[in-house]
């Protein structure tokens, strides 16, 4: 009975769930390519993810991602959505700004996950900034590094309260390095272009000598083949120490006892790739096992293995020796058993026999 039972959990624990992996599938930004001086100008920024739908087990608490604008230019005033019910605001830490967009789990509105109050759908939010006065013709808006910040229903925790400065520094398993960007030409009044022989109202000239990098840490490069680099370029394990080599996909990691949750940040060697991290907010559900999977910007992937070492619990220890007596074969304990009570019998027959003989030698003595 019992192997039946351990066959039907392995049956069980096979079987693929409904969404244990978040990935980011695309992103966009579009908006307008002019801008007027004293005037609003609004971009919308959207993230596509991959089978995240009402009934998936996993929900989106927040999302946060880098935004590159020159604030002597642009002033954020205000964002919006149709998609769910987002508080979102800007954050500046370390001279960089952050837009950070947190579901309100009170009032998740459309694409609420059915068993809990998180986002089970794409992301999208209007961004809208105002032009100030200034002596530029040209400016841009980028956007850098993206972050989803996502829950397990098991491990959700409806009671806490979560600020936008905190979601910033939260550690994520799933990022995507956007890079991407509108280019602006800058009016001081409306401009009042002529339309062509076609009809068309004609693109701004924007002269590129006039352009400045908002991002200069990020290297422009001219539009080419997406990379098929999906290497990391180190692994950070929280209070261990690993020998990172990105060409060694295998690592084995011995924890402390009652040690459940791993706190992992790896560095991509390409900006353009993307990576999620599976196992490492629970060990002991993963069979201890962490999984990094890095996947290139051409799609290719690769997978880096943690493969932790645990001390057993006394339980687990029981729980061991019970599934190792259930797993010996029968036939074995049958020839154990039969080999021990042949023992038994001897040695008891070996007993009768000495007893009978003293007990003769007392008659004849008395």
């Amino acid at each position: 009975m019992k192997k039946i039972v351990i066959f039907v959990f392995l049956i069980f624990f096979m079987l693929p769930s409904s969404v244990l992996a978040l990935s980011i599938k695309n992103t966009s930004l579009t908006g307008a390519n002019q801008a007027v001086m004293n005037k609003e100008v609004t971009l919308t920024f959207a993230a596509n993810f991959v089978d995240l739908d009402i009934d998936s087990t996993n929900g989106i608490l927040a999302v946060d991602y880098e935004i590159n604008f020159d604030d002597s230019v642009f002033d954020i005033t205000r964002f919006s959505s149709d998609n769910g019910n987002w508080e979102s605001q800007l954050v500046k830490q370390d001279g960089k700004y952050y837009i950070v967009s947190i579901v309100d789990t009170n009032d998740p509105g459309s694409n609420q996950c059915n068993n809990m109050p998180l986002h089970c759908g794409d992301y999208q939010v209007n961004i809208t900034f105002t032009v100030k006065e200034c002596d530029r013709s040209v400016s841009s808006i980028g956007i850098g590094t993206f972050e989803v910040i996502a829950f397990d229903s098991k491990d959700f925790d409806e009671t806490k309260e979560y600020q936008a400065e905190e979601i910033v520094n939260m550690m994520s398993s799933t990022s995507l390095d956007v890079n991407k960007e509108q280019l602006f030409a800058i009016y001081k009044t409306e401009p009042t272009p002529t339309p062509d022989v076609d009809g068309k109202t004609p693109l701004p000239t924007i002269d590129p000598s006039e352009y400045v990098n908002p991002n200069p840490e990020v290297e422009e490069t001219e539009e080419g083949p997406k990379s098929d680099n999906n290497y990391l370029s180190n692994i950070e394990i929280e209070g261990y120490d690993i020998h990172f080599d990105k060409e060694i996909e295998e690592y084995p990691l011995t924890i402390q006892k009652g040690v459940n949750k791993l706190n992992i940040k790896v560095t991509k060697e390409n900006k353009m790739a993307s990576y999620h991290i599976k196992g490492a907010d629970d060990l002991k559900e993963n069979n201890y096992l962490v999984e990094i999977t890095v996947t290139a910007h051409n799609g290719d992937q690769r997978v880096y293995t943690i493969k932790v070492n645990a001390p057993l619990e006394e339980e687990e220890k029981e729980e061991g020796f019970l599934s190792w007596i259930s797993s010996v074969n029968p036939i074995i304990w049958w020839i154990s058993g039969g080999s021990i009570l042949g023992v038994i019998i001897i040695v008891g027959g070996i007993i009768h026999w000495r007893n009978k003989k003293f007990d003769k030698k007392l008659d004849d003595v008395l």
